[in-house]
């Protein structure tokens, strides 16, 4: 604590249930840290004024796990989606969507994006932390 506020490495636990491990600026998380939701979800990556911002790996409820770029909480620009079936997307993402065409990998083979492209990977990515 500096001043009031949060500052350097902690450990914050919340009344929710979140865990956050990590680097504190100015009473938010910021630089390298690890969250861990109530409902399982985890984070290790960047975050900037208490989101997920920069280089991390996300693992969704769903089994569905993203390692890339995040601004504002969302994955955001290049980034590899893995999806608990074994389908790999790799490509680009702005707010938390599939942006454009990338490359799908079924089993090491390339598949078509088409069906990748309908399902909802991130139901709970908009979730503030």
């Amino acid at each position: 604590m500096q001043n009031g506020l949060k500052q350097g490495r902690g450990t914050l636990a919340l009344s929710n249930g979140d865990l956050y491990e990590g680097s504190f600026v100015k009473n938010q998380m910021n630089g390298f840290g690890e969250h861990t939701s109530s409902d399982g979800e985890t984070y290790k990556g960047n975050f900037k004024n208490g989101q997920k911002h920069g280089f991390g790996l996300s693992t969704f409820k769903n089994g569905s796990v993203y390692e890339g770029q995040f601004a504002e909480n969302k994955p955001q620009g290049e980034g590899k989606l893995s999806l608990r079936d074994g389908a790999i997307y790799k490509g680009l993402f702005k707010d938390g969507k599939i942006e454009g065409s990338g490359v799908c990998e079924s089993q090491g083979e390339k598949i078509s994006c088409t069906d990748l492209l309908k399902r909802d990977f991130f139901k709970t990515q908009d979730r503030k932390n």
